[in-house]
């Protein structure tokens, strides 16, 4: 039988993940996908396209033989399995979660899936890439979790992205990678920041810094969240949803208490933290990550040409 796909969650990257598997199920000749959402508008444009509409996360497990998962929190994406796993009558349902999870919760859903009757398999499959990059196939995906649900699940995110990074048999373990992505990244804003505080407080123009960081560290991240400094882009739009700040603060502490669990000190997590709820104190945790550049610019004395919290 041909796999029937579902997912679940659409913001700012389900909604575009979404259209990826709705791509590359119609590429594959799957059956459309079915796509759930707690607020239904944001289905309409991926059901005007062909998706299928699910009223529930129950709906999706009645009709579903793999459910993707993109969903704002750890909590949530715990409630939505658990919905899933109190409605499933048959064996064979596959879990693959696109979210950015701690690794204890990863873990915890993996046993809480073996565990039922019938059994769920839950994978991690976390992301890399922002929304621009959902929308031109170029997406990176991990997976972990049980061999024969790699290999289904594998082929569809293979059609999805640009690659598939298979990280072993534990959910957790694509979760652990997942989280110390994101602490890079943590990093490469605070870095940034600081560079771009030097630069502007000894009076040289930002584009001479950008121009470097074009030519000697030409990776996305480095180029995303620098021409987000450059050019002082810290609102989030519909049309470049970027990373919240408020979840590259849970990140951070994903980070940090992951650290702290393992033995290894992150001595960085403590000012990335610091800058993130510094600003999220000021009622911006809607900005964009980059914003956690704020701080530092400000303790420099380098104000933005923007308005921002104050």
């Amino acid at each position: 039988m041909p796999e029937q796909c579902g997912w679940a969650g659409l913001g700012g990257m389900g909604s575009g993940l979404a259209e990826q598997l709705r791509r590359c199920c119609a590429e594959k000749g799957l059956p459309a996908p079915l796509v759930w959402n707690r607020t239904k508008a944001k289905a309409e444009p991926l059901v005007a396209a062909g998706c299928k509409l699910a009223s529930s996360p129950a709906d999706l497990a009645q009709q579903c033989s793999i459910i993707f998962f993109m969903l704002a929190s750890d909590a949530v994406a715990e409630k939505v399995f658990e919905d899933i796993a109190s409605s499933r009558k048959e064996r064979g349902l596959i879990v693959a979660d696109c979210s950015t999870n701690a690794p204890p919760t990863a873990a915890r859903l993996e046993a809480l899936g073996q565990d039922q009757e019938p059994r769920i398999v839950y994978c991690a499959c976390p992301v890399f890439g922002r929304p621009d990059a959902v929308r031109a196939g170029q997406l990176l995906f991990t997976v972990g979790g049980q061999s024969e649900a790699r290999a289904r699940v594998t082929p569809i995110l293979e059609g999805m992205g640009r690659g598939v990074v298979d990280i072993g048999d534990a959910a957790e373990q694509a979760a652990i990678i997942k989280i110390t992505g994101n602490y890079f990244i943590g990093n490469i804003i605070q870095m940034l920041g600081e560079g771009f505080a030097l630069v502007e407080k000894a009076g040289l123009p930002k584009e001479v810094l950008m121009n470097i960081i074009k030519l000697m560290f030409n990776a996305p991240s480095f180029i995303s969240y620098g021409n987000n400094m450059l050019h002082d882009i810290f609102v989030r739009t519909a049309e470049d949803p970027g990373q919240p700040l408020v979840n590259g603060t849970k990140d951070t502490e994903h980070a940090k208490a992951l650290g702290k669990a393992l033995g290894v000190p992150l001595p960085a997590a403590d000012v990335i933290l610091g800058n993130c709820k510094d600003m999220v104190e000021r009622g911006g945790g809607d900005l964009d990550w980059s914003s956690a550049c704020l701080p530092v610019r400000e303790a420099a004395g380098v104000k933005s040409d923007k308005d921002l919290p104050s």
